[in-house]
């Protein structure tokens, strides 16, 4: 598929107590010019996306989602561009209006979690660190290409070792575990390169086709070195190769931990 696609999200939050914040957004996605380059309506050959956007009321050449949202995030990681220790929370629900400019109206809830866990009382940045999230469509349909897929999350980090949108549906769950540790390979500078290993999981529904959250899941793993570039930031380059259940795979160049 080829595509033009517009995005502009923005986010206010207020700290109300230690680490607690709350706020709210507005968000706006279009996407136009959309050409389903696998349909071939003469021959009934038919996408995926075209069937679901005809079935609820999109139109498969172009489509906009506009809606407020209203979160809340706690927050004691140690570092957020690398963090060692704290942990992450972030609920967020947002509602696509179609008096505010949605095709359909619909509302999603976004529940996210990260954790990290030290494995080294010498070693800081030997650390365990886990994030899982759920994103639910909680009425109405959204537009296929922004149903909750695999790296559409806000910072487009969900799912090395898998395309872009490779696995999407009305409702997605996704876990993932990274082991992240010092290489001392240079006497005189222990800290400028590290490694990672890491595994994840994705599960999602397909309300259509009644298949449920659970039902199905689709696995990757992979490993990275990471290249100190700023000590006093934490700041490393991240260089991975994930690989899917299939055995196909993706290299992946990165600034900061992927979370």
């Amino acid at each position: 598929m080829e595509f033009n696609f517009i995005r502009a999200h923005q986010t206010a939050l207020k700290q109300i107590k230690p680490s607690l914040y709350v706020g709210g957004g507005i968000h706006f996605d279009r996407f136009s010019n959309i050409d389903d380059q696998m349909l071939d309506i003469e021959n009934n050959v038919y996408t995926n996306h075209y069937t679901y956007s005809f079935k609820h009321g999109f139109d498969p050449t172009g489509y906009d989602l506009v809606g407020v949202s209203a979160s809340a995030i706690y927050d004691t990681r140690d570092n957020m561009a690398n963090p060692y220790t704290g942990r992450f929370a972030n609920i967020s629900y947002k509602y696509n209006a179609d008096f505010l400019g949605s095709d359909v109206g619909s509302s999603t809830l976004w529940m996210e979690y990260r954790d990290y866990f030290s494995v080294s009382n010498s070693v800081a940045r030997n650390v365990i660190a886990v994030w899982t999230y759920a994103n639910v469509t909680t009425h109405g349909n959204l537009p296929y290409m922004l149903l909750p897929s695999t790296a559409w999350d806000q910072m487009g980090r969900s799912g090395r070792g898998y395309a872009q949108g490779r696995w999407r549906g009305d409702d997605m769950f996704y876990a993932e575990a990274e082991y992240r540790f010092r290489l001392p390979i240079l006497a005189n500078n222990p800290d400028l390169f590290g490694g990672v290993i890491f595994a994840n999981a994705t599960s999602a529904s397909a309300r259509d086709a009644n298949v449920g959250l659970f039902d199905n899941w689709a696995g990757a793993a992979g490993v990275g070195l990471r290249i100190q570039i700023q000590k006093q930031t934490r700041t490393n380059l991240g260089i991975d190769y994930g690989w899917n259940h299939n055995g196909t795979g993706a290299l992946y160049l990165n600034l900061t931990e992927y979370f």
